[in-house]
């Protein structure tokens, strides 16, 4: 597992460690970072169950310096995903990309990105990209004193990560969803 000093969250990991009422350990514990683009949309979302009524507001966060906000450049996006095939990208969501793009580019090597979006952790194996990881291995950096109220969905676990990174890895030397060779 990789070291979990930093981490670059999904909007779907800000919301259920918002909803299992994790997000302030998570913070207190960790360097947290996520993208501009997850930054302008968790606006819109509420968490379902937990706590504190309201929004999520990480724009606020991020002026308290409680959070960092990371941002690609549209050269590393383009770059990052010049290969893959249109049909594969369309499945990927803006925030994924431009999280999945800082992590290829190296310049935030400390990162470590996890996201609950099957595509997304495919999309890492398909670039090779070790730096991912499951929101199971993240609440499990908690410590005993953290406790899940219900099981994690499957897509948050380290089994389903594994399995979803294994099959980028595999799409990648199969060249499927690439129009031009990966491994050139």
């Amino acid at each position: 597992m990789p070291i979990l000093n930093s981490l670059l969250l999904d909007a779907d990991i800000v919301v259920f460690s918002y909803e299992l009422e994790l997000w302030e350990a998570l913070k207190e514990r960790h360097k947290i970072a996520v993208v501009g683009t997850v930054v302008n949309e968790a606006q819109f979302f509420e968490p379902s169950t937990g706590g504190r009524g309201g929004g999520i507001n990480l724009q606020r966060q991020a002026s308290r310096g409680e959070i960092e906000v990371l941002e690609a450049t549209s050269e590393e996006i383009v770059r990052t995903f010049a290969d893959f095939s249109p049909a594969f990208l369309a499945q990927l969501h803006d925030g994924e990309k431009e999280a999945i793009a800082l992590v290829h580019s190296g310049r935030f090597a400390d990162f470590v990105f996890c996201t609950g979006d099957i595509n997304a952790i495919q999309a890492m194996g398909m670039l090779a990209l070790p730096r991912s990881l499951s929101f199971q291995e993240i609440v499990e950096s908690l410590g005993t004193d953290f406790h899940v109220s219900r099981p994690l969905r499957a897509s948050l676990t380290k089994r389903t990560h594994d399995i979803h990174y294994e099959k980028g890895k595999a799409r990648r030397i199969s060249e499927e969803y690439f129009i031009r060779s990966p491994l050139r």
